[in-house]
């Protein structure tokens, strides 16, 4: 018998019995802890977003995506009544 027939009739028999149900689980359980913690990006995105004044307007620049968004400013938001 060649290596590979006997990696494969042992990965069928655990699959097919108790360890292999519990292997699983675990695997499952790991890949739903690391999903919680991800934020969804591949990389680091600290310092990507920053405030920036064009020609009197504000935007919110996001270097890391290329995003550009201009921030709307109520005048009268900061002032005392």
């Amino acid at each position: 018998e060649s290596k590979h027939n006997r990696f494969a009739e042992a990965v069928a028999e655990i699959a097919h019995s108790q360890m292999g149900y519990l292997i699983g689980f675990g695997i499952m359980m790991l890949a739903i802890g690391f999903s919680s913690k991800w934020d969804g990006h591949l990389y680091d995105r600290k310092d990507c977003v920053e405030l920036k004044e064009i020609s009197g307007k504000i935007f919110k620049v996001d270097s890391c995506s290329g995003d550009v968004e201009e921030v709307k400013v109520d005048e009268n938001e900061g002032s005392k009544k």
